[in-house]
């Protein structure tokens, strides 16, 4: 019976879904992803500057991918999408997982996440088997306005819901735990986001696959990305990881615990790693 469900879907996904499956079977394994799959122009003088050179991620073609993508995944025939790329087994960031149950521990059962940057909920969707036996899930994503409207039209249930601030999501769903995964390097302004978190005072805050370098000042890149993925460019902050450390310091906040994530050839050429950060804000 399992069987042929499962054959049912595939049926009614290829009628529904085509280029889906078509990219489903093309990035199935993590190992295409582990060649120049980005490149790095830089550094620049400004943002400004780089940003001239970059397409952003206001291109349509960003989000046509990333929703096909987190779809399949939504209605199980893939287990994991990460950038709009799908693959055959979820790639966990277990110190991630760690926090997220840890907060839940602290709370009752009640795991209540401010996913900032969340895409179209690829971190929701990647722990979402750990969920199970907790008594309440309230999964927050504050994103871009146009991922935010597609997020509530396509994605958003019970547990996960859309929000355009972070102010309109603390509000809504009262985090115990702040995420931020793959996104700061990326803000113009990282500090002032940093800063409105900071104003809230979560317990736990995870900082997730960014881009640092042992260096004492921030320096600005240009990231390209295969358009075997999507033709996009952005320009990203290369983070002094010891400066960012020292924010956290100053406003009371421990760190917990740091953590690699997938290194790519053309960051290493930069001397740049992505890595993890857990911070707890002291007496509370």
């Amino acid at each position: 019976m399992l069987t042929r469900l499962k054959s049912f879907l595939r049926v009614k996904a290829s009628s529904c879904f085509p280029q889906l499956l078509k990219n489903f079977r093309k990035f199935f394994h993590l190992e295409n992803l582990k060649t120049e799959v980005i490149t790095i122009e830089g550094p620049f003088k400004t943002w400004i500057e780089a940003e001239k050179q970059a397409t952003g991620y206001q291109e349509p073609e960003i989000l046509r991918k990333v929703l096909t993508a987190s779809l399949i995944v939504k209605t199980g025939l893939a287990v994991f999408e990460r950038d709009s790329i799908l693959f055959n087994r979820i790639l966990y960031s277990w110190p991630v997982l760690s926090a997220l149950m840890w907060s839940a521990l602290q709370n009752k059962g009640e795991l209540r996440v401010l996913d900032f940057g969340g895409s179209l909920g690829s971190s929701y969707f990647q722990n979402r088997e750990f969920y199970k036996g907790l008594s309440k899930i309230s999964w927050g994503i504050v994103e871009q306005a146009h991922f935010v409207e597609t997020g509530k039209q396509k994605i958003q249930n019970e547990q996960l819901r859309f929000f355009h601030s972070i102010d309109e999501c603390a509000r809504e769903i009262n985090p115990n735990i702040f995420l931020l995964s793959g996104v700061l390097q990326y803000l113009p302004h990282f500090s002032q986001i940093l800063n409105q978190i900071f104003v809230l005072k979560p317990l736990t805050i995870v900082i997730d696959r960014t881009f640092f370098w042992a260096k004492q000042v921030d320096e600005i890149f240009l990231q390209k990305i295969s358009p075997a993925i999507y033709e996009a460019s952005y320009p990203f902050y290369a983070l002094s990881e010891s400066k960012l450390i020292k924010s956290f310091l100053e406003q009371e906040y421990e760190l917990l615990a740091e953590f690699r994530c997938i290194e790519f050839p053309a960051l290493e050429r930069i001397e740049v790693k992505p890595k993890g950060l857990i911070f707890r804000k002291k007496g509370i």
